[in-house]
């Protein structure tokens, strides 16, 4: 059985006072739905692509498990500060062949973070509560190197100032007693994020010179609203010369006409947008790249503004 992950609906700070929760951060990686089935592993991203090619390392502890199961869990780099740096996880990402990968594998080390355990040898767990599911993981997942558990605690507050502290992406709240509810966004679990950001759709890209090597200015970015693919700015910042080649080379195959001076794009490619607010013409103020994103691009909707 394939498992979509189960979504979150955006909240506000007040929910940091709620009984009814329990807390865990949101860790700043890349979503994955890993499979044991025998002594094969899987690792699914946001649309279905088995990526355990670029992460031996997890891969091979996992492999090591006796039982067979079914993981929710995200993919993230620490920094030398110990904190997920999606930086370091989009270089691993960038990785284009077996020695890139066994060469970054060992340089920035990649750790997948359980937050939760959806089947166990053959036995459906998401109708089970979350209280009874994380009880299961932390008897399942003995930590090694490369695979944890996620912290989780029932005061929100605290939290909240510990994610402050240290600039991370924000807090998951999730409601006690709830089932997880695959391929589903639901209020059983709720994102309140650390400042402002959005997964838009790449619609096009100005084009220009950089050190003799065919590179971009600026990224256009789009979102859909009641099946139209609206302009919402564009953005300019937010990647070195190495993720530039990254961003372009995904780009390449993705190109239709040129229009106005800028190459439009198939709306395919998705990335997430640091900002500071919206314009009065609706448009991303102070838009920072912060990196691509494995999801598909009609669920970029203009509701992530409202």
């Amino acid at each position: 059985m394939k498992y979509e992950p189960m979504l979150a609906e955006n909240g506000n700070l007040s929910l940091l006072n709620s009984t009814e929760h329990v807390f865990e951060p949101k860790m700043d990686g890349s979503r994955c739905i890993l499979e044991k089935r025998g002594r094969r592993v899987y690792m699914l991203n946001r649309i279905g692509q088995d990526i355990s090619y670029i992460f031996p390392r997890i891969k091979q502890e996992v492999e090591e498990y006796q039982e067979e199961f079914v993981l929710d869990g995200e993919i993230i780099c620490y920094n030398e500060n110990g904190m997920p740096d999606h930086r370091l996880l989009m270089r691993r990402e960038q990785a284009a062949n077996k020695m890139e990968i066994d060469m970054r594998a060992n340089a920035i080390p990649a750790t997948l973070v359980v937050f939760d355990v959806l089947e166990l040898n053959n036995k459906k767990l998401t109708n089970e509560p979350i209280e009874e599911r994380k009880k299961i993981l932390r008897q399942l997942i003995h930590e090694t190197p490369h695979v944890e558990r996620i912290i989780f605690t029932e005061e929100g507050n605290a939290l909240w100032d510990l994610i402050k502290k240290n600039k991370m992406e924000g807090v998951m709240a999730k409601v006690k007693k709830s089932k997880y509810h695959p391929g589903e966004r639901t209020n059983d679990w709720i994102k309140i994020k650390n400042g402002k950001s959005i997964d838009a759709v790449v619609i096009g890209y100005t084009t220009g010179k950089s050190r003799n090597v065919d590179s971009f200015n600026a990224l256009i970015l789009g979102l859909y609203k009641k099946g139209t693919l609206i302009k919402v700015g564009k953005v300019e910042t937010g990647w070195d010369d190495e993720a530039s080649k990254y961003i372009l080379a995904k780009m390449t195959p993705l190109k239709t006409k040129e229009e106005d001076k800028v190459q439009l794009l198939k709306p395919e490619l998705v990335c997430e947008i640091d900002y500071l607010e919206l314009t009065k013409e609706k448009e991303l103020r102070a838009p920072v790249f912060k990196r691509l994103r494995h999801k598909p691009a009609d669920k970029c909707t203009w509701a992530q503004l409202e």
